[in-house]
């Protein structure tokens, strides 16, 4: 899958073991590289949440923002549980489907 964040198309991937040293990740966005690499085996849910956390970085990244984790957790959550419990009315708000 690709997402496009801004100007720049990013391919999202699934990885056995994410890590960043021996620290182990749920996600990981690397700009340079225009990926986004999410834990191969998370749930649905956390997955989702974790792709959206990875995407808030995106934003923030590409508006020239300060990256603050605990807000973007918090986003990330906060839409997720938003998105799904409101998923007709958010097909309406986005795309004008009734």
């Amino acid at each position: 899958m690709k997402l496009k964040i801004g100007a720049v198309k990013f391919e999202v991937i699934e990885v056995d073991g994410l890590k960043d040293g021996k620290v182990e990740l749920n996600g990981h966005i690397v700009y340079s590289d225009q990926k986004i690499s999410v834990e191969k085996k998370l749930k649905p849910d956390p997955k989702k949440i974790t792709i959206l956390h990875e995407i808030i970085h995106g934003i923030i990244d590409h508006a020239g923002g300060v990256q603050n984790e605990r807000q973007v957790e918090m986003m990330a959550n906060g839409l997720h549980q938003v998105f799904m419990e409101n998923k007709k009315e958010m097909k309406e708000i986005l795309w004008g489907e009734k």
